[in-house]
């Protein structure tokens, strides 16, 4: 049971007095509206990223509905052409399959598909659109992501080491206890991203923009932020030895415990 749900029990059972109701009532209604507003201004980002103005956010598509047999399914790229089709049991199944046959993934549309896990290890997804995608834990160890729409997208837990996501629209992402060793995310939006406990060590991050950025107990030891834009950022217990701050403004930025070079 939700914490809604456990409020409106109570009101129905009477356990609140009288005098409260009215106004758990009045929050509760508030707290709805937010959720609607947000589920909305979320929608409305996707389709903005994804330059579909009128549409819903395109997702992995396929030409069955049967899940768990083999049925033919498509790969497309983001403009609608058919990259790959196989019959195959998941998604999972068919992206390995076209890996398999060497087809090039470069601008394809992964759209909202969980690819949780799945082991995409040096392959070339640049210029890709893997909005509001599921990756957590997923093995993306020297892939290329430049370029790509990552906006919303889980990449919890993900193996990120020396990927190429330079450029990267990865607006709203989780990248929580992810590896990011020796990324290279130059030029990247990373605006309201989650990257608490995450190893940035030794990552170029210059000119990258990361506004409102949750970096708490993130790693950014000799990380190049040259140029990075930090404002409203979080970055409590974080460590920045030997960190290239250059042209950086941490005014407004909250640093409480964090870790830095020993004058």
């Amino acid at each position: 049971m939700n914490f809604k749900d456990y409020c409106e029990n109570l009101l129905n059972e009477g356990w609140i007095e009288t005098s409260t109701t009215e106004s758990l009532k009045k929050y509760l209604e508030t707290v709805k509206g937010i959720r609607k507003k947000t589920k909305l201004a979320i929608e409305a980002e996707l389709r903005k990223r994804q330059g579909q103005s009128n549409k819903t956010p395109k997702s992995f598509e396929f030409t069955g509905k049967t899940k768990g047999v083999n049925t033919k399914r498509e790969i497309k790229s983001r403009s609608g052409k058919v990259l790959y089709s196989a019959e195959v049991k998941n998604i999972k199944e068919l992206l390995m399959s076209a890996i398999k046959s060497g087809v090039s993934l470069r601008n394809v549309d992964l759209s909202s598909v969980d690819l949780s896990g799945v082991d995409l290890s040096g392959v070339d997804l640049s210029g890709a659109g893997l909005y509001n995608a599921k990756l957590s834990g997923a093995n993306l160890r020297n892939a290329n992501l430049s370029n790509a729409g990552l906006c919303w997208v889980d990449l919890s837990g993900a193996n990120l080491f020396n990927a190429n996501l330079s450029g990267a629209d990865l607006y709203g992402a989780d990248l929580s206890h992810a590896n990011l060793y020796g990324a290279y995310l130059s030029g990247a939006d990373l605006s309201d991203t989650s990257l608490s406990h995450t190893d940035l060590s030794r990552a170029n991050l210059s000119r990258t923009n990361l506004s409102g950025a949750w970096l708490q107990d993130a790693n950014l030891s000799r990380a190049n932020l040259r140029d990075a834009k930090l404002s409203g950022a979080y970055l409590s217990g974080a460590k920045l030895v030997s960190t290239n701050l250059q042209g950086v403004d941490l005014s407004g930025v909250d640093l409480s415990g964090v870790k830095r070079d020993k004058s």
